[in-house]
């Protein structure tokens, strides 16, 4: 099984929280694809033969097993971590146990290596029990080498830079002072997770903001959310993972006021943008952030219903769990809004059956759902690439239930009449 994007923080923060404790200075861990593609395909096949035995990988690797369900991701690393209380800093591997066995601290020695790093893990389920792989690059366990050197001192704690922190509530937000065809560019840093950093920005009905951010494609641990609020507070619009980990907004006002553009990390998607501290996230890290604004409220002639790209809204996998709520309009200026997610395949037998749910209109929208089968990213209607619909009346809601395949799929809200804000649920 893929293991989702919550699963990815948890398992680098738990490796992290290892790294830091040592107290050296030790550069924490970022997430490799390749790695986990790796492990996943060496949990499969512990999960086959029912045992632990290690693979010939060229990279560092942990495995372990258990009760399948029982565990979370922080326990499984925490069951190589408790190794440490037989570990002997400064000395040569594989000379670093008080045992005098060095398998009895290798799962620590290699989360601890300094010169690892990056991470990738895998997990699978067979016989009732949850197998995970996790593999390290560069490999750490290395014969005549010290795991770390005990003598450096930590890096010294450093203040974020001014004007960004403190900027955790709305009356404290940064003012970008955007204007025109202006662009805000800033680098700054989400510590500790449940910080949150608020950026002000003057909107015109029907400006166009838009906002990208980036942290893993800059090497950060980070898993950013970006979400927008109008003056009094309330979301308007949100995104999670538009470019791999990375988000991305394109939101059009409906009306002219202040407007605040929030980062957070994954997990800290509903907090009070009044009130600091208000929720909690699972990763920290520093990200670059560009906000700009467009438009003169005239339609985007790019925007069509024919077309599938470009998306405004990454969905996380289905099924994620739990409900994922998206807030957003469409008008006259901004008429269909396109959602991107993708299913999981569970097999030739299996169907999944989603719940898709358009709530809080003020006036007429319409949601439809489409499989693009040739991949152009038009809407082809004579391939029958329209799987199901709903256009009730009105400010009435809107919901598809249909069963999926696995695969890959889009959801649009278009405008039918007028201008109306709405919340749209994959559940």
């Amino acid at each position: 099984m893929t293991i989702d994007n919550l699963g990815i923080n948890q398992l680098l923060q738990a490796h992290n929280d290892y790294r830091s404790d040592a107290g050296v200075g030790l550069s924490p861990l970022t997430w490799s694809q390749t790695l986990a593609n790796s492990a996943q395909n060496w949990s499969n096949h512990l999960a086959n033969v029912g045992r632990l035995e290690h693979s010939d990988s060229e990279f560092g690797e942990n495995i372990w097993m258990g009760t399948s369900g029982f565990y979370s991701f922080p326990e499984m690393v925490d069951s190589w971590g408790e190794e440490k209380e037989y570990f002997i800093p400064g000395s040569l591997f594989p000379d670093v146990s008080t045992t005098g066995d060095w398998s009895d601290v290798g799962h620590y020695t290699q989360i601890v290596w300094e010169d690892t790093t990056e991470l990738g893990c895998g997990l699978s389920t067979g016989g009732g029990n949850d197998y995970l792989t996790c593999q390290y690059d560069p490999a750490g366990n290395i014969f005549g080498q010290r795991v770390y050197d005990p003598n450096v001192d930590p890096p010294p704690d450093v203040d974020p830079p001014p004007p960004v922190e403190p900027n955790n509530t709305i009356a404290q937000a940064t003012d970008t002072s955007l204007s025109g065809s202006e662009t805000y560019n800033i680098s700054a840093e989400i510590d500790p997770q449940n910080d949150v950093d608020l950026f002000a920005v003057q909107l015109d009905a029907g400006d166009q903001l838009t906002a990208d951010i980036d942290a893993q494609s800059i090497g950060s641990s980070l898993d950013p959310i970006l979400t927008v609020f109008d003056s009094g507070g309330t979301l308007v619009a949100q995104n999670d993972d538009s470019d791999g980990l990375d988000s991305f907004i394109d939101f059009t006002a409906n009306s002219a006021g202040n407007y605040y553009v929030g980062v957070s990390s994954y997990g800290n998607s509903d907090y009070n943008p009044s009130v600091e501290g208000s929720s909690s996230g699972f990763s920290s890290g520093s990200y670059d952030l560009s906000l700009s604004i467009c438009c003169d409220g005239s339609p985007d002639p790019a925007q069509s219903l024919d077309r599938l790209t470009p998306v405004d809204v990454q969905v996380a996998m289905l099924p994620s769990g739990s409900p994922q709520t998206f807030s957003d309009s469409v008008g006259d200026t901004d008429i269909v809004d396109t959602y991107a997610f993708s299913v999981r395949d569970f097999g030739p037998d299996s169907i999944y059956l989603p719940n898709i749910s358009l709530t809080g209109l003020s006036n007429d929208a319409d949601i439809r759902l489409i499989e693009d089968y040739n991949s152009n990213g038009i809407v082809d209607v004579d391939l029958d690439e329209v799987l199901g619909s709903s256009t009730n009346g009105g400010s009435l809601d809107e919901s598809i239930v249909i069963g999926l395949d696995g695969g890959d799929y889009f959801l649009q809200v278009y405008q039918y009449s007028g201008d109306t804000n709405y919340q749209l649920t994959f559940a």
